[in-house]
């Protein structure tokens, strides 16, 4: 009997575990959906259905341990395989870029580092090892009815709770453009050298942003990824901050490639960024001719606008 409440009880919080961390994902899904990119899992259009078919997974395998559904047949065995999964992700990105910034496996709610998402999945997988031995679950009649319609519902909850932003785009209020780009006082508070490089000139992407910004920092993390990708790109970051934050911005946006300035005189930077943050500017030959919202940021359009006369 004490075995039997046992199987029931972590089956149930281990599905409770799986249902917060999709829940946490499909509020915050703009950094999980650019983790597919970066891995070169998807292109920026197929991400957004990707990551929420992923957080459906999660949701899912959640509802299947809650509700004791096919615990040996199926169940035990998909959550242990896609606890391995993300542990060789958190592993190549300790790898790649160290132990820093947030593993995701919470979204944006609860931070925790690479090596920490590691060890939460082996607890994890130990207690999946455990009710493999322990627990069978419950034998419902209507099995292969119950599953199908848990997934078929949790498939479906993502792009309920968090619907694509296609829409969003499309509505999003265009800024005003046309005119000369405000880039002098970089070069009068000797931010830069405009001997190497001339804002005025040629084509350049500028993003101003917050350290502290949540959405500058969406936005800078969207643009270490095309930057990877293509290091020709000419983005510039103008950043605002105490320079105490500098270091967490970089830890969880990679961003420090790009190249960067720090600009902290406040209603300068304000006149160059507008009160709307982030601000991303085209330049073509200091004249501001875009300022798309970093959901609109795409690179193939970036690169086809640096070859256009």
């Amino acid at each position: 009997m004490i075995k039997k409440i046992a199987g029931y009880t972590l089956s149930v919080l281990l599905g409770l575990v799986f249902i917060y961390s999709a829940y946490t994902k499909i509020a915050f899904i703009e950094p999980f959906e650019w983790n597919f990119v970066e891995l070169g899992l998807a292109n920026w259009t197929v991400a957004p259905i990707l990551s929420r078919l992923f957080v459906g997974l999660e949701f899912f395998l959640g509802a299947m341990l809650i509700l004791q559904v096919a615990l040996r047949r199926f169940t035990y065995k998909a959550v242990a395989g896609l606890l391995v999964v993300f542990s060789l992700y958190l592993l190549w990105q300790i790898i790649a870029s160290g132990n820093k910034g947030n593993c995701g496996c919470f979204g944006e709610m609860v931070k925790m580092t690479p090596l920490e998402g590691i060890l939460k999945n082996v607890v994890m997988l130990v207690i999946v090892l455990v009710l493999a031995k322990i627990h069978d679950g419950i034998k419902w009649k209507e099995q292969g009815y119950i599953f199908f319609l848990l997934l078929a519902a949790a498939f479906a909850t993502p792009f309920i709770m968090n619907p694509l932003n296609y829409a969003v785009i499309k509505t999003h209020k265009k800024e005003a453009v046309g005119y000369k780009a405000r880039y002098e006082p970089l070069y009068d508070m000797h931010v830069l050298d405009q001997s190497k490089i001339d804002l005025g000139k040629g084509k350049h992407v500028v993003a101003f942003l917050s350290l502290t910004c949540p959405h500058c920092r969406k936005a800078a993390y969207k643009m270490h990824i095309m930057y990877d990708r293509n290091p020709q790109l000419p983005f510039l970051m103008v950043l605002n901050g105490d320079s105490t934050d500098l270091k967490p911005f970089f830890e969880e946006t990679k961003a420090q490639k790009i190249p960067h300035v720090m600009f902290n005189e406040g209603p300068k930077f304000i006149d160059m960024a507008s009160l709307s943050l982030p601000s991303l500017q085209w330049w073509d030959n200091g004249i501001v001719v875009r300022k798309p919202n970093y959901f609109e940021l795409k690179q193939d359009e970036i690169e086809a606008w640096i070859i256009s006369k």
